[in-house]
């Protein structure tokens, strides 16, 4: 076997040709013209490989060649179609990690393709939320904290805006004192993370 190549823009012929001796010295002779068509290289580079969920991924096209037709397949029922660049948001609401393989095809209109493949490995959905009662009173104040997160999450981090930090997923409820003749106002946040960070 043997294996023809042609990295320029044109077509290329080549002559094949074979030659057969007998014992008593006669000889034939056959040929073959080998058409070959230029070739096409698939290729691209990503900014990132490991992401959040609803991240957005940015894809850089290198292919080259006589290529007539590019597809994208983000493996997740997204196609595009002769697109060089892109950009795609990959989801994940399941509680583990996905890895989605991405695919650039390109091809020729002799017929010649390639294909490209790489991963993103997308981390679980999660969503930070709580509800609080009451939202306002007199001081002492005594605030209840309902915790309502979704997803897969590793650590909590309450802030209850007066310099107190809890580390729980269902934290005890907090006094806030007012000793003072005007009004103070905190805020609370709850910071939530996954095994991505």
């Amino acid at each position: 076997s043997h294996i023809y190549q042609n990295t320029s823009d044109s077509i290329e012929s080549h002559m094949l040709y074979l030659q057969v001796f007998s014992d008593s010295g006669c000889s034939a002779i056959d040929s073959l013209q080998i058409t070959v068509y230029p070739q096409v290289l698939s290729g691209f580079t990503q900014d990132l490989g490991s992401i959040c969920d609803s991240s957005l991924v940015t894809f850089t096209d290198t292919s080259n060649g006589a290529i007539s037709t590019r597809k994208w397949n983000f493996n997740d029922g997204t196609v595009l179609t002769n697109v060089t660049d892109t950009t795609h948001i990959f989801r994940n609401l399941t509680n583990d990690s996905v890895t989605y393989t991405i695919r650039q095809t390109v091809s020729s209109t002799e017929g010649c393709t390639d294909t490209s493949i790489s991963q993103v490995t997308v981390y679980p959905f999660i969503a930070s939320r709580f509800d609080t009662n009451p939202l306002n009173g007199c001081g002492d104040l005594a605030i209840n904290l309902t915790n309502n997160t979704a997803g897969a999450i590793t650590s909590f981090e309450w802030d209850w805006g007066d310099g107190t930090i809890v580390n729980d997923s269902a934290p005890t409820p907090h006094t806030y004192v007012n000793d003072s003749n005007i009004i103070f106002y905190d805020t609370i946040q709850l910071t939530v993370e996954n095994i991505g960070g």
